[in-house]
């Protein structure tokens, strides 16, 4: 589905893919809010501590973010597809959308 948004002077469109990751491989972490933690637990049919304890760590101001497995981009990250799409984080439904990819025109085009 096709998403508009206009930030200031500008339009922004993008459409997810298919069986694109491409999102889901870049540089980064992935930061998760309480719900985040909640809502993939209970998708993976698991308590909140066991969600945390096998698949995230703190960074160094305390936020909770997941681990990078070895080998891997994401935990979640199946070749065609995210097994947890539906119950995401936050941070990965708001990309491309980040402030960061949309505070100028050069940047959304090199994305």
């Amino acid at each position: 589905m096709s998403q508009a948004v206009q930030l200031g002077n500008f339009n922004f469109r993008f459409e997810c893919q298919p069986a694109c990751t491409n999102c889901c491989t870049g540089a980064g972490e992935v930061y998760l809010a309480d719900e985040d933690v909640a809502r993939i637990a209970a998708r993976l049919d698991t308590t909140a501590g066991e969600f945390q304890q096998t698949y995230c760590e703190r960074d160094d101001g305390g936020e909770l973010r997941l681990t990078t497995p070895s080998g891997k981009a994401c935990h979640f990250l199946l070749e065609e597809a995210c097994a947890i799409h539906d119950y995401k984080p936050v941070q990965c439904r708001t990309f491309p959308f980040w402030p960061e990819n949309v505070a100028h025109r050069r940047a959304w085009k090199k994305l």
